[in-house]
């Protein structure tokens, strides 16, 4: 199979200049800077009203759906709301073309890998052969390695669960997924939601739970938004 054509370039490379300034208090200013970085939570970009709203809107657009998803296991259903309202802020058409994904997926049909996350070069070469010809494998490869859904769940998965892509951003259905993957996830890397809710945040946006997520502030916000459903979940019981 000829390698599809990379056309689209990460946003890191969009990036304007990034050398370091000649000011000599350039590395104290930057030290303090990520010290404080939470202090952001008392800032006026957070409101906790504004918190408990998403996370009410989420209870109830999508609280039956998680709970079903979970069999009402209450720790997963609020780790799960909480991981959508960090990815999408709660939007169930919400897209997003991961980059890193494409590469991982170029990689596994270039030979350089055996398999990403239970899919395999096979399964994949079959999925771009099938029924799309050459012309049509690039761009269908760019969809497998987009973030769909309430949660962000990579497309590539569909193949592994052998679902139409499309059932990734279905209300159904997104949150049976998800459960699935969370539970992957906490098997993988031998973690427990009701104590390292964190690390599986950080496992969820990153790929591994020893890498940072994209905001400082993610795994923080996870912990509370669980809380927050939480307290959502056991006031509607």
């Amino acid at each position: 199979m000829r390698r599809p054509s990379l056309e689209i370039r990460p946003d890191a490379r969009r990036s304007g200049n990034t050398r370091r300034p000649s000011d000599p208090e350039w590395e104290n200013r930057e030290e303090r800077r990520f010290t404080v970085r939470g202090a952001a939570i008392a800032s006026t970009a957070y409101s906790r009203e504004a918190e408990r709203r998403l996370m009410q809107a989420i209870f109830e657009n999508c609280g039956r759906r998680i709970a079903k998803a979970t069999y009402g296991d209450a720790t997963r259903n609020a780790l799960l709301a909480a991981i959508a309202a960090n990815e999408s802020g709660g939007r169930r058409r919400h897209y997003r073309f991961s980059f890193e994904n494409y590469g991982r997926l170029l990689g596994l049909v270039e030979g350089d890998a055996s398999s990403l996350n239970g899919l395999t070069r096979r399964q994949l070469e079959k999925r771009l052969r099938d029924p799309a010809p050459e012309t049509e494998s690039a761009a269908l490869l760019k969809k497998l390695a987009g973030l769909y859904g309430y949660t962000q769940i990579p497309g590539y998965y569909s193949i592994v669960w052998n679902a139409p892509l499309e059932t990734l951003m279905e209300e159904e259905t997104h949150f049976s997924f998800a459960a699935a993957l969370l539970d992957q996830i906490c098997r993988q890397f031998h973690l427990d939601p009701e104590t390292q809710a964190a690390a599986i945040g950080r496992c969820w946006n990153s790929g591994h739970a020893s890498r940072r997520a994209s905001s400082a502030l993610y795994s923080w916000r996870l912990v509370e938004r669980m809380k927050l459903y939480r307290g959502i979940e056991e006031s509607a019981t």
